[in-house]
């Protein structure tokens, strides 16, 4: 059980006030070998697809969810890796087994799909050294290099083909 959202708030904040130096390196879609992917597993159902279309391009896809409920959904083991209440402090943080498993990631981009007040996976993400991570716009400090911002209305798909549809224009030297 978190006590309060408030400590791994501040954690979070005192990371990004930490990189804030951090350099971000843009990449086109076709530069792109590795991607990391945070999201919720209550959109995973919506994800899956578009994690097939990453594979079936030739990327590397290692994904990381979180779930805010009891039940999990049968993942394939080999890229997806579930993060549940059991792996967070009271504190709400991540424990060290978690981070280092992120950490482990080499990706060249890191996709942060979460929805605002999803601090267990914003803390993986800014504790996580990639320097290019796109993200959609939270109400808290900008966490990506990248940043989408969305509306309630907004559909997952729509938003997934965005990204991809940015990815496959960024033009870099």
């Amino acid at each position: 059980m978190t006590i309060s959202n408030y400590f791994i708030k501040k954690k979070i904040k005192k990371l990004i006030d930490q990189t804030a130096d951090r350099k971000p390196v843009f990449k086109a879609f076709d530069q792109i070998q590795s991607i990391l992917v945070l999201y919720e597993m209550a959109d995973f159902e919506s994800l899956l697809p578009h994690i097939e279309h990453l594979k079936r391009s030739g990327k590397k896809v290692e994904s990381f969810g979180y779930v805010r409920k009891e039940m999990l959904p049968d993942v394939d083991d080999s890229y997806h890796f579930i993060v549940e209440k059991t792996d967070l402090s009271v504190k709400g943080i991540p424990t060290d087994a978690v981070l280092q498993k992120v950490l482990a990631c080499n990706p060249d981009v890191i996709m942060d799909l979460t929805h605002a007040g999803c601090y267990a996976m914003q803390y993986l993400l800014v504790n996580h050294p990639c320097n290019f991570k796109i993200g959609i716009k939270k109400a808290e400090r900008d966490l990506h290099d990248f940043s989408l911002l969305v509306t309630d209305r907004d559909e997952f798909n729509y938003l997934f083909e965005q990204i991809l549809f940015y990815l496959q224009n960024i033009r870099t030297k």
